[in-house]
């Protein structure tokens, strides 16, 4: 039987329901039936929709990285210095992480599966290297304008991801000890001094 379209107000409310369910559970212990029943649906109707547990862990992060790295783009495609346009997507970076806070036992879950699942590893491939190549115009625009020295905007933009790629995990490891917001712009503004053109130019106006 051919499943129906795509209904536009039923499958985020699966996701939602979903969400909550892995948060509270974890994506192990949580069951379909779990989330159907968040979800006030039956679990015939959600199977109309999604094949498998892992089939809505994936759409979890599909949605995520699509909404994430069109969030990067708008920001960093933004007028502005390097170091403003960082430093503002920092900000947006930690406010979502506050967001995040109840999420946090799916953070490393959600690792695990793409350790384990090729078809989430490809999710995660994809939205690192949208992520690397939104970080790569942002390098370049700044050699261009002669805020950035002549570097490699390849390694640049690697070590850009990293820097936010840490502050996450570090985050999901000691939410008590660390500081994103106050800790990610320091970081921001010793990799600009790295970077800048000359001693002291490092377009840091936050």
């Amino acid at each position: 039987m051919p499943r129906p379209s795509v209904s536009h107000e039923r499958v985020p409310q699966i996701l939602a329901a979903a969400t909550s369910v892995f948060a509270r559970l974890g994506f192990q212990q949580a069951r379909v039936d779990d989330i159907a029943a968040e979800a006030g649906v039956s679990k015939g109707t959600l199977y109309l929709y999604f094949a498998s547990k892992d089939d809505i862990i994936a759409a979890l992060m599909r949605e995520l990285f699509d909404g994430e790295v069109a969030a990067l783009c708008a920001q960093l495609d933004r007028p502005g210095t390097v170091a403003e346009r960082l430093h503002a997507l920092t900000r947006r970076v930690t406010e979502d992480l506050a967001r995040m806070a109840a999420l946090l036992p799916m953070a490393w879950e959600f690792y695990a599966v793409a350790a384990r699942q090729e078809t989430v590893r490809v999710f995660c491939r994809e939205y690192f290297r949208a992520c690397r190549e939104a970080l790569v115009r942002l390098v370049e625009d700044g050699i261009a304008s002669g805020e950035l020295r002549r570097i490699d905007p390849g390694d640049a933009a690697f070590a850009i991801a990293a820097l936010y790629e840490g502050l996450l995990i570090l985050w999901i490891t000691d939410p008590e000890v660390v500081r994103p917001e106050e800790q990610g712009a320091a970081a921001i503004d010793l990799l600009m001094r790295g970077m800048a053109s000359a001693p002291g130019r490092n377009g840091g106006k936050r």
